[in-house]
């Protein structure tokens, strides 16, 4: 997979990475569309304390699950996107058939599991 790493402050490259592969209760996403928002900037200018580098960026994302792990409540090919703001204390949707958040353990992109080389 093509990944946007940040490999140190200031220091951005376009990598190939291996394939993930879902564990137990997780799914790979082939991610159609993503953008670099205010949190990535800030990282790429100065870091984070609680983000190790390397970390690839652009966990703001839509896309497609290509590969299902054991457990995991989603079925290949369905459409998912990144939930990445706080909850609010309540919410109210007319859209009650649209799944708001599937609890991952982990994800790729910042604050997630980054390159290991």
């Amino acid at each position: 997979m093509r990944a946007l790493v940040c490999e140190s402050p200031g220091h951005v490259v376009l990598r190939e990475l291996p394939d993930p592969e879902p564990g137990p209760g997780e799914v790979v996403v082939r991610v159609e569309a993503t953008l670099t928002c205010g949190t990535d900037l800030k990282l790429v200018r100065r870091g984070h304390p609680k983000v190790p580098f390397p970390t690839v960026l652009g966990h703001e994302f839509c896309g497609r699950i290509l590969h299902v792990g054991a457990g995991a409540p989603f079925s290949e090919g369905e459409r998912v996107t990144s939930a990445v703001s706080a909850p609010a204390a309540t919410v109210a949707s007319a859209a009650t058939d649209i799944r708001t958040s599937a609890a991952p353990r982990s994800t790729t992109g910042s604050g997630g599991r980054g390159p290991s080389s």
